[in-house]
């Protein structure tokens, strides 16, 4: 549509009765009772989904990674949250502890009434072995486990952190 020559009022202004305007969606105080009550119940629903998820999440046992090692001769298991990649943390280890051999991975679940470990690292292209079970075992029932339990480390640093924000007064 091309505006006129000389019109003044482009684009035309729309006349809106006041039935309109009444029985309008943009109403404002309609719309804000129904505002209102949406995001009542979107807080609800939300509350009640978050309470539900944190349920669920309790009773789903938790999945961490491992590698198994060979350094200074002998095979050594590294324990890891399950976010971070294997290839990852195989690099830091390298860095940190000169000649290290990958020899495994996998992932596992250590809970009270169940453990499992199986899998296999894409990052890493290894895969679990049978007698890393035996080894994942023995490495949580031994005294130098903090030393390579990257699991345990991040849950302290984790813990720490929120109890510092806590004295801070950010949470």
């Amino acid at each position: 549509m091309v505006p006129p020559e000389g019109n003044l009022h482009w684009p035309p202004r729309l006349a809106v009765s006041r039935v309109r305007r009444a029985t309008d969606k943009t109403n404002s105080r309609a719309l804000k009772k129904k505002t209102m009550k949406t995001n009542a119940t979107d807080r609800t629903e939300r509350r009640a989904q978050e309470q539900s998820e944190q349920g669920f999440r309790a009773q789903q046992p938790a999945v961490a990674k491992y590698i198994v090692i060979r350094w200074n001769g002998q095979e050594q298991v590294i324990t890891f949250p399950f976010q971070a990649r294997h290839a990852d943390i195989a690099r830091y280890v390298r860095q940190e502890c000169g000649d290290v051999q990958a020899i495994s991975a996998g992932f596992y679940i250590n809970e009270p009434d169940a453990f499992w470990c199986g899998g296999e690292s894409d990052t890493l292209n290894l895969k679990s072995r049978p007698e890393d079970r035996q080894l994942l075992q023995a490495f949580f029932e031994s005294e130098d486990r903090e030393q390579w339990d990257l699991t345990q480390l991040s849950a302290q640093a984790q813990a720490q952190a929120r109890e510092e924000m806590a004295e801070a007064g950010w949470c």
